[in-house]
């Protein structure tokens, strides 16, 4: 299977899908990241300040390494994100700006001021969504997205604007169910994460739980996760001593679950929402598929937290 880890930033795809392919066996794509991609797109420059095009420059770069790496595990992989992600971080800055961090001051209603720069974006970022979402469509089989329950990392170099991180989380709900893509939402902790994405997929572990949390935790802690200023001021990251894996605060395995209520994906036909009880650790349940049948949709998403699934149909 082809299977993509879904969601916005500060959800924990990363450390879910390096844990993900240790538990399975299932190889993981490795494609350069943003932040590697940055240093030489635009040289000496953080994010947030980045102009139109150089945005659309790593959007590129970015699609292309996604692209060329998951060519080469045609026979199955996990994927850290999609380009959905990239075609969507963009999309939405039509709306909140090419830096979300100015528009932070923003009512829900409110949108940026559409400047030549924007229109421009706004162009091209449209005709980069059309291949891109053929690709997605084309490459992957499923995907599983991480809800966005846990709070915004601070880490100079992701926007911390909630408002961003929520409208393409419900874009990208929503392209997944426009594509017709079969996907499994799924909160909790790690541990919770991996069990029902085993269970409902039907994948056969190599190792146990723990084992693979421990490698992910370890690799993890050994990736540079610094800002581009941060990294120009102080030089390489040091090596985190034996023991002591700095694992993201959102998979701690002590953080509780809120209780929230998240967006109905709608796709075609009418959105319902219905619910079940299933064990928090080891319950089977099926899987869910997002294609028509016989002129009905099946059901498109299971969201599990502990203890619960939530189906939207």
């Amino acid at each position: 299977m082809r299977l993509g880890i879904s969601g916005t930033y500060s959800s924990g795809k990363t450390l879910t899908a390096i844990a993900l392919s240790n538990f399975t066996g299932i190889p993981r794509t490795r494609a350069k990241t943003m932040r590697e991609i940055l240093p030489d797109a635009a040289p000496g420059k953080a994010l947030e300040e980045c102009t139109a095009a150089e945005l659309l420059q790593m959007i590129v770069i970015r699609h292309v390494e996604r692209a060329v790496h998951e060519s080469r595990l045609w026979d199955g992989f996990v994927s850290d994100g999609s380009s959905l992600q990239e075609w969507i971080y963009g999309t939405v800055r039509i709306t909140v700006g090419i830096n979300p961090n100015e528009s932070i001051h923003l009512s829900s209603l409110q949108s940026v001021e559409k400047t030549e720069e924007i229109r421009f974006f706004e162009e091209v970022i449209g005709q980069l969504g059309v291949a891109m979402k053929a690709h997605v469509k084309r490459t992957f089989d499923a995907f599983v997205h991480l809800p966005n329950e846990l709070p915004l990392a601070k880490d100079g170099h992701r926007p911390v604007n909630e408002r961003f991180r929520s409208m393409s989380d419900e874009m990208l709900q929503r392209t997944l169910a426009e594509l017709q893509m079969p996907f499994l939402t799924v909160g909790g902790d790690l541990a919770v994460r991996l069990e029902n994405i085993v269970n409902v997929l039907g994948f056969t572990p190599v190792m146990s739980i723990s084992e693979a949390i421990a490698l992910a935790e370890k690799e993890y802690a050994s990736l540079d996760v610094r800002s581009e200023t941060e990294r120009s001021q102080t030089g390489p990251e040091p090596a985190a001593p034996n023991g002591t894996a700095q694992v993201p605060p959102a998979l701690d395995p002590v953080v509780d679950s809120p209780t929230r209520a998240y967006p109905t994906v709608y796709g075609p036909g009418a959105a319902v929402r219905a619910s079940a009880t299933v064990s928090p650790v080891g319950g089977a349940t099926s899987a869910y598929d997002s294609r028509h049948n016989g002129g009905r949709r099946s059901p498109i998403q299971a969201y599990t937290t502990v203890g619960r699934v939530e189906i939207a149909r």
